[in-house]
C-alpha cells in the first residue's frame, strides 16, 4: 500500500508549503527556460560574463535583452558590471571624466561607409551617398579637417589627462565624431606605447547590421570567434534574422565593430519572447550606465551633424553638459548698436540664403539632375527666376519634354537652378526639380541659433566666455557691483557691465519663434524633395504638421537648457580649449555666485563692519 500522502501522480503538496515551492515534476524547466535562468544568475553575479579578446588587451561583455534589463535595473548591478570590466574606481589610474560621443551623421566619409544606394524618404531626403549637406566639397573638407584638429588638440589630450571613459558608437560608420576621434587616436597611439591612457567604451545591439556585413574578414566576425557567449546565442540570432526579413542574407551593410575599442558591450537585441528585434532594453542600459557614471564623475556629451534630438534632450535633462559642434563657417551677425532682434533676423537671412545655395548646388554633383523632365507653366512670363536663352534647347522641347543625360551635356544644362525657365514658342517651361541637397545638419543649426539667442552672434567666441566677460568675471569685481549686475540679469534679462547696458537676453517669445523657424524650414525643404509626401499632400504643412510641432518643441527644449553649449569647429583652438575647460569642471563648483548668495555675503559684511 502506498503512503497516504503519496498518490500515483507523485507526492502531494503539504498545505503549509508555499505555492512558489513546486514538486519536482512541476518545477522541471525546458532547456530554454534553464538557459534563461542561467543568464539571470550570471548577470546577477557577473560570473564569467566578461571575456578577453586578443590575449586580454580588449574585453567584451555579450548580453541578452533579459540580462541588459537586469543590469539597467539598479546601480549595484552597474557597479558589479564595471568591476567585472576592471575599471578602477579610485587611484591614480582611475577615470576622472566621461566623454560621451552621441551618434552624429552628416559627413561624406560617414555617409559613404554607412549605406549603399540612392536617397531615402523622410528626414534623410536630400542626403546622397558621398554628398554631405555642404554648398561645395571644399567647405566639407575644411569642416572635416577642423573636426580632426579639435579631436587631436582638445578632446584626446583631455581624455589622456583624465584617464577618461570615452563612450563611442560601436559602428564608426554611424558617427562622424567617432570616425574623427578614432582617426586621430590611431595617429597618436604610439606615443603611449600602443595603449592609450583612456578607455574607449563601445556599445551596440544592432545584430542585423553586423550580420548584413558579408565581409569574411570583418572585425565583428573576428570578435565573435573569440566570444563564447556570442557563439552560443548565434542560433537564436539567425532565427530572428529570418523571421524579421527572409531576404536578410541579401543585405549589404558596411557596419563593423570598432577595432580600437578597448571595452565592448554587445547586445543580441532579441525580444525576450523571441522572434523579433527589440532594442529598448539595451538602449535603457546605455542610458542608465551614462547616468550612473555621471553621478560620480564629471561628464560631457558631444554631438554634431544630424541625428534624432532625443539623445541630447535626455542628457541635458539629466544635467549633463551637451556640447554641440557646428561644422559650418558662419558669418558674424553682430554689429555696433545691434540688439537681439537684429541678430536673430540677420541669422535667419543668412540661413535662408544657405538653404537656397544648397538647393541650387549643381545638380550633376548631387544625383539625378534637374532638367531631364520639363513641364509647362503657362503663357505668362514668371515674375521671378532665371530665364534661359537657348534656342537649341527650345527647339528640342517643342518635340519632346523628356531629355537624356547626353542632352544635358549637349545643351550645357549642368548648372540649372531650381527657378530656371525657358520660353518655347508662346509657352514657358521649367525643369522639374531633380534630387538636390537640403540642410539636414540640424544639430549644427540649433547650435548656431543658440549662440544667436544667448551669445553675441560671433562664431569665433563662446557664450560662456561672453557671459563671464559681461558679468565682469575673470577679474576682481566689487561686491556691490556684483549684486547690481545679478539683480539686473534676474529682473530684466540684461547684462550690465560698468553701468553700460549691452545685449539683452532673448525673450521666451524670441526663443519660441526661432525654434519654430528652424523646424518649419527643415520640413519645408524636406517636402520639396519627398515625392511620396507630395503625392499625398498639397503642402508641407499638411504633410508634416505633427512633425513640425514635435520638432519645434524638441528644439525649444535644447535652446532653453542651461546644459546646452555651442562651439563652431572653425573657431580658434584657444576658444575650443577654453570652452571645454569651462564645461568640464572637475571640481564641480558653481561658475558664478547666485543673487541670493551675493546678498547674504553683503549682509554678512555689513554686520561685520558694524560690529
Amino acid at each position: 500500500p502506498t503512503h497516504p500522502s503519496v498518490s500515483k501522480h507523485g507526492p502531494k503538496r503539504a498545505d503549509n508549503v508555499p505555492s512558489s515551492v513546486q514538486t519536482f515534476d512541476e518545477a522541471e524547466l525546458s532547456p530554454e527556460q534553464q538557459q534563461n535562468q542561467l543568464q539571470i544568475i550570471k548577470a546577477k553575479t557577473m560570473h564569467e560574463m566578461v571575456e578577453e579578446l586578443e590575449g586580454g588587451a580588449r574585453k567584451i561583455l555579450f548580453l541578452t535583452n533579459m540580462q541588459a534589463e537586469l543590469l539597467a535595473g539598479s546601480g549595484a548591478a552597474l557597479e558589479r558590471m564595471l568591476d567585472a570590466l576592471e575599471i578602477p574606481r579610485a587611484g591614480s589610474g582611475a577615470p576622472k571624466l566621461v566623454i560621451n560621443m552621441l551618434k552624429s551623421e552628416g559627413l561624406s566619409n560617414q555617409l559613404n561607409d554607412h549605406w549603399r544606394g540612392d536617397t531615402e524618404t523622410g528626414p534623410r531626403v536630400g542626403r546622397w551617398r558621398k554628398k554631405a549637406s555642404f554648398v561645395n566639397d571644399d567647405d566639407e573638407r575644411q569642416a572635416e579637417q577642423r573636426l580632426d584638429s579639435f579631436m587631436a588638440d582638445v578632446i584626446i589630450p583631455l581624455a589622456a589627462r583624465t584617464n577618461a571613459i570615452v563612450m563611442v558608437n560601436a559602428f564608426t560608420c554611424n558617427c562622424s565624431l567617432t570616425q574623427s576621434f578614432q582617426r586621430m587616436v590611431e595617429l597618436q597611439k604610439m606615443k603611449w606605447g600602443g595603449n592609450p591612457p583612456f578607455w574607449v567604451f563601445a556599445m551596440t545591439c544592432e545584430m542585423h547590421r553586423l550580420y548584413g556585413n558579408q565581409d569574411p574578414d570583418s572585425e565583428w566576425r573576428r570578435i565573435k570567434s573569440q566570444c563564447r557567449a556570442w557563439r552560443l546565442r548565434e542560433p537564436k540570432i539567425y532565427d530572428t534574422l529570418h523571421a524579421d526579413d527572409p531576404d536578410w542574407a541579401d543585405s549589404r551593410f558596411l557596419h563593423d565593430c570598432d577595432p580600437n575599442a578597448s571595452l565592448m558591450i554587445i547586445g543580441d537585441g532579441i525580444h525576450t519572447k523571441g522572434g523579433k528585434w527589440d532594442y529598448r532594453p539595451f538602449i535603457l542600459l546605455r542610458t542608465q550606465l551614462q547616468r550612473f557614471l555621471a553621478s560620480s564623475l564629471p561628464s560631457v556629451a558631444l554631438q554634431t551633424g544630424w541625428f534624432e534630438l532625443d539623445q541630447g534632450i535626455s542628457l541635458v535633462q539629466a544635467k549633463t553638459p551637451l556640447l554641440n559642434i557646428d561644422l559650418r563657417q558662419r558669418k558674424c551677425v553682430n554689429s555696433p548698436g545691434a540688439d537681439r532682434a537684429h541678430l536673430i533676423q540677420a541669422a535667419k537671412d543668412d540661413f535662408d540664403q544657405l538653404r537656397a545655395d544648397l538647393l541650387q548646388r549643381p545638380a550633376h554633383e548631387t544625383g539625378r539632375p534637374a532638367g531631364l523632365t520639363w513641364v509647362q507653366i503657362g503663357t505668362e512670363r514668371p515674375e521671378m527666376g532665371n530665364e534661359i536663352v537657348n534656342q537649341t534647347l527650345a527647339s528640342a522641347l517643342q518635340e519632346k519634354a523628356e531629355l537624356s543625360n547626353d542632352d544635358l551635356i549637349k545643351f550645357q544644362l549642368s548648372k540649372l537652378s531650381c527657378d530656371s525657365y525657358i520660353k518655347v514658342g508662346h509657352t514657358y517651361f521649367k525643369p522639374e526639380r531633380g534630387e538636390a541637397l537640403v540642410d539636414n545638419l540640424i544639430n549644427c543649426n540649433i547650435a548656431w541659433f543658440h549662440d544667436v539667442l544667448k551669445g553675441d552672434g560671433d562664431p569665433n567666441t563662446t557664450q560662456l566666455d561672453n557671459s563671464r566677460k559681461q558679468r565682469g568675471l575673470g577679474g576682481h569685481v566689487p561686491l556691490y557691483r556684483a549684486v547690481i549686475q545679478a539683480q539686473a540679469a534676474a529682473e530684466t534679462g540684461t547684462v550690465d557691465v560698468n553701468d553700460n547696458q549691452t545685449l539683452q537676453v532673448a525673450t521666451r517669445s524670441q526663443v519660441d519663434d526661432v525654434a519654430h523657424f528652424i523646424a518649419d524650414r527643415f520640413w519645408q525643404d524636406i517636402f520639396l524633395l519627398d515625392k511620396r509626401a507630395r503625392e499625398t499632400s498639397d503642402s508641407y504643412l499638411e504633410a508634416y504638421a505633427d512633425k513640425i510641432t514635435t520638432f519645434s518643441n524638441q528644439i525649444r527644449t535644447l535652446l532653453t537648457s542651461k546644459q546646452y553649449c555651442y562651439l563652431n569647429v572653425h573657431s580658434p583652438v584657444e576658444v575650443a580649449e577654453t570652452l571645454v575647460r569651462q564645461i568640464v569642471k572637475l571640481d564641480r563648483l558653481p561658475a558664478t555666485n547666485s543673487l541670493e548668495g551675493l546678498q547674504l555675503l553683503q549682509e554678512a559684511w555689513c554686520e561685520y563692519d558694524i560690529a
